[in-house]
């Protein structure tokens, strides 16, 4: 029995598409700390402003929102590589749900910073 060249060259593309899928997305799954880091700091410096009548240190909400919108671009990056493939292979379609799983947990992070931010802006709108 042979293997035809070209179901040959689409599994071994298919195999590499897995495989690259898969790495990425754990790289992606690491940000899952920074995920709730970012939600406490952003906490943290909106407490800080308002408890202690600091409002000039709402310029430190740069700092997490920078680190969301960084790795919001890293997690689209991933869907525009792999987001159009249809492997039903097991370890893609785990490389999946940690993507989806990381995304969820960033959308809830970003949804805090922005309440929160949005409270700190009305906070100064209503003290002058």
């Amino acid at each position: 029995m042979t293997i035809e060249r070209e179901y040959a060259s689409q599994s071994l593309k298919a195999s590499a598409d897995i495989g690259q899928a898969y790495v990425n997305a754990e790289k992606v799954e690491t940000t899952n700390p920074a995920a709730i880091m970012t939600a406490v700091m952003t906490v943290a410096i909106t407490a800080g402003a308002y408890f202690y009548d600091l409002p000039h240190v709402a310029w430190l909400l740069l700092m997490p929102f920078t680190t969301s919108t960084l790795t919001l671009l890293k997690i689209r990056q991933w869907f525009r590589w792999f987001g159009t493939c249809k492997y039903e292979h097991e370890d893609f379609v785990t490389a999946r749900r940690k993507v989806n799983d990381t995304l969820r947990r960033w959308r809830a992070a970003i949804a805090a910073q922005v309440s929160l931010a949005v409270l700190l802006l009305v906070w100064l709108i209503l003290r002058n």
